[in-house]
């Protein structure tokens, strides 16, 4: 029961950390006019902040961290990270580019918030209460099965025992765990980064 909750907590704070890093990045990359260099033989025009340099590298190491978290400790426990981590990716890449303004960058833009919003619409579609509280409670047991013509990807792991039925409790801990343990983790990346 401990090692799935943890799990949810640890990856949904690590995502929420690595998307804000993300995020942030690609937005001080837009206010630069798209690129930045640093060293080299070459004189550079445009210098890159130092914030970028640590910020992007941790960001894509923590998003893969995140999801391997999600997938191995929290086992198919609330929200799974594993399946939100594309689309939260892609939509907030396509509305950064869309913020960004020129006409390039909004066609771009809405190509990324296809790619994020596609996919969730999809999962949504697949299985709506797995896509929120996960496949299985904290100790494990399975949820009983919606059936669904669309293949989800929440049956990963199946859990053990017999199959119970989701309860309100369940979403509440499940949605709690996420927004919490996400909201910590955004506000930790915007003081780091800022930092």
């Amino acid at each position: 029961m401990t090692r799935r909750i943890i799990g949810a907590v640890l990856a949904w704070l690590l995502l929420g950390f690595s998307l804000t890093l993300l995020l942030e990045s690609a937005k001080v990359m837009a206010d630069l006019g798209g690129f930045c260099a640093v060293g080299g033989p070459y004189l550079v025009a445009t210098a890159c902040p130092s914030s970028i340099m640590w910020a992007l590298p941790v960001s894509i190491v923590g998003g893969f961290l995140a999801v391997g978290i999600g997938l191995i400790v929290a086992g198919g426990f609330g929200t799974p990270a594993y399946v939100w981590a594309w689309p939260l990716l892609f939509t907030g890449l396509g509305l950064g580019f869309i913020r960004s303004g020129p006409p390039l960058n909004i066609a771009v833009g809405l190509f990324s918030l296809a790619l994020g919003v596609v996919p969730a619409v999809i999962e949504l579609s697949s299985s709506a209460r797995a896509s929120v509280i996960g496949s299985v409670r904290a100790d494990g047991r399975p949820f009983i099965a919606q059936d669904r013509r669309i293949r989800s990807l929440h049956r990963l792991d199946p859990g053990s025992g017999s199959p119970v039925a989701a309860t309100s409790r369940d979403a509440e801990l499940s949605i709690a765990i996420t927004v919490l343990s996400a909201a910590v983790g955004v506000a930790l990346a915007i003081i780091a980064f800022a930092g």
